[in-house]
């Protein structure tokens, strides 16, 4: 019997011993994170964890590198970090165009705009004030917000098929554009 109780507690202490050891430093957000934001060291906080290595944490010792790259993915508060958000977001892709679109108050929502965020651009009537017939749309995916030259203004960075960006700008430019949410994939 007390073989078996000094057996048992070998396996025991074993164990704890592995567990305790196989702990790593691991990057967890501070707050929510969301895909497109810029990345500082003050977003994260280290923490020792022993981790599961199928969810492909970042390693403490990468925050330095990941300064200033932008998330592919939303991390939400307190989460691990993982190597599939941290990859790079991109403002470019194949067959698509990024135009900026400014926008007056009134013509964007009144729930702030999100990268990755899918909107219709819509042509608002020019200084007559009619509207006749269906409006010119173009559909589009956020992929950056600032703020604007105007008080209350903001640039929308807009990824748009490449053969619908010189209307969509041309019409931008007349300021006489609107952007309606219609998809928030979360």
């Amino acid at each position: 019997m007390s073989v078996v109780a000094v057996a048992v507690g070998g396996i025991l202490g074993a164990a704890t011993w592995s567990s305790m050891s196989t702990t790593t430093s691991v990057l967890v957000a501070k707050d929510s994170l969301h895909r497109g934001e810029e990345l500082t060291a003050e977003d994260f906080m280290l923490v020792k964890l022993s981790v599961d290595p199928a969810l492909d944490p970042v390693p403490a010792d990468d925050l330095e590198a990941l300064a200033g790259q932008r998330l592919s993915l939303d991390v939400a508060k307190g989460a691990i970090l993982t190597r599939e958000a941290a990859a790079p977001f991109s403002t470019t892709r194949e067959a698509m165009t990024l135009v900026g679109v400014e926008l007056a108050g009134g013509k964007a929502p009144g729930t702030p705009l999100l990268v990755g965020d899918r909107v219709r651009v819509v042509v608002t009537p020019g200084p007559s004030g009619k509207v006749e017939g269906v409006p010119d749309t173009t559909s589009a995916e956020v992929a950056g917000v600032t703020a604007g030259s105007q008080p209350g203004s903001v640039v929308v960075d807009l990824l748009v098929p490449a053969a619908d960006a010189a209307v969509l700008a041309a019409q931008a430019a007349t300021g006489n554009v609107a952007v309606v949410l219609e998809n928030r994939e979360r």
